[in-house]
């Protein structure tokens, strides 16, 4: 089962430490949620319930019962605008997965996350995704410890235009 090292708190996303086989993509690829989803759920648990404990209802769901894989599909010329999947039925936690190989199967199409905080610019970042990459990303608002306390910020993903050839990923999120 994929695992992960740094704090998820700090920027709202991590990569897992090692990106998934052909096999875990195929079955991706065909809608099939991976066997590892359920632990890993219950691994990120325990941080969904800190962060309510400091955003209250609003924040979502810190239990999640039944995952649900939805897959993207970008052409050249395409783009995904920058969105959160926040719901008060969802978990606050997602996992992002890159199908296809850049420079290979795609160019352009890169993964951008941007953090909105309060009173700050927005950062932005990309995500090195390859092949087969996991990325746990935070699907609406989430606490942030700063100099006076805890502020709540709201990370948004996206993906860069695609300039050639097809770019696959999907978002595998659980729904109460």
């Amino acid at each position: 089962m994929p695992q992960w090292d740094e704090p998820l708190d700090e920027q709202g996303w991590v990569l897992l430490d090692r990106p998934l086989d052909g096999q875990a993509l195929l079955g991706l690829r065909a809608g099939q949620v991976p066997r590892w989803a359920a632990t890993l759920r219950d691994q990120l648990e325990p941080i969904a319930h800190r962060w309510l404990s400091h955003l209250g209802p609003a924040g979502g769901a810190a239990r999640a019962a039944q995952a649900v894989v939805q897959a993207h599909r970008l052409t050249a010329g395409q783009a995904l605008p920058l969105s959160t999947h926040h719901a008060p039925d969802r978990f606050p936690l997602q996992l992002l997965i890159l199908l296809d190989a850049p420079g290979r199967d795609f160019t352009g199409g890169q993964t951008i996350a941007v953090e909105q905080r309060p009173r700050m610019q927005s950062r932005p970042a990309v995500l090195p995704l390859e092949q087969g990459s996991v990325a746990i990303c935070a699907t609406g608002p989430r606490p942030v410890q700063g100099r006076q306390g805890h502020y709540t910020t709201v990370l948004r993903l996206g993906a860069g235009p695609v300039l050639q050839g097809e770019r696959q990923c999907c978002l595998l999120g659980w729904q109460l």
